[in-house]
């Protein structure tokens, strides 16, 4: 079980006000994926990237909230609810953004 800890923290991290997306992703795995991973806030995430970047985030909000992530970068990704339709984003810094989530509702980040 520790390993398998070790291996989510390496992707997703969700100890503070922000959830960290790939903060310790491994030189090797230049590109990749995972799946239904659960941060803070009862945020279900899907994530792809390639050349050891982010290319595509999904999140499924479980309840209603502000989702709040940091990735370098991430102020370029748009974001979409479920109907297509660009969701409007906040960002303080060019690593982070924040947005209104409603419950069971899924959004996603392209870059």
């Amino acid at each position: 079980m520790a390993i398998m800890a070790g291996v989510v923290e390496m992707l997703l991290q969700s100890h503070e006000e922000y959830i960290e997306l790939l903060p310790a992703l491994p030189k090797e795995w230049i590109n990749g994926s995972f799946k239904g991973l659960v941060a803070r806030g009862n945020f279900v995430m899907d994530a792809e990237w390639a050349d050891g970047h982010a290319t595509r985030v999904t999140v499924t909000s479980r309840n209603a909230g502000e989702f709040r992530l940091t990735y370098a970068g991430v102020s370029a990704a748009k974001v979409f609810d479920e109907a297509g339709k660009t969701v409007a984003v906040n960002s303080e810094k060019d690593d982070q953004i924040h947005f209104h989530t409603n419950q069971g509702d899924a959004y996603e980040l392209v870059w």
